[in-house]
């Protein structure tokens, strides 16, 4: 059976009342993570997690709790996009945002 779980993007809420949901989302209110709830409530023999970005400790964590034998898949991190020539990452646009708003000069814009 596969099933999905929810995450709040910390780049797309940045900035807005629903980053305040971030580290909630990451933690919860449970001692589960919604990725094992199914795990333990349908009493599977085992679960395979997929994770990336930075929320696998909590995932793993869970398949831990529920006590069933799991495997946890990292994904990795968001690979570089290309522009103008050069690689570019998330950390570019924070940048980006920063020279735009005044708080960086021209010489640490690329």
């Amino acid at each position: 059976m596969e099933f999905n779980t929810v995450s709040i993007s910390d780049g797309i809420t940045m900035g807005s009342d629903g980053m305040r949901a971030s580290l909630i989302s990451r933690d919860g209110v449970s001692p589960i993570p919604s990725s094992s709830w199914p795990g333990a409530g349908n009493w599977f023999d085992g679960l395979v997690v997929l994770v990336g970005c930075d929320r696998h400790p909590r995932r793993r964590d869970g398949v831990a709790r529920v006590d069933i034998p799991g495997l946890v898949l990292y994904g990795g991190s968001i690979a570089p996009g290309r522009w103008e020539g050069r690689d570019v990452t998330i950390q570019d646009v924070f940048e980006a945002v920063g020279h735009a708003r005044g708080r960086q000069d021209d010489r640490r814009a690329r």
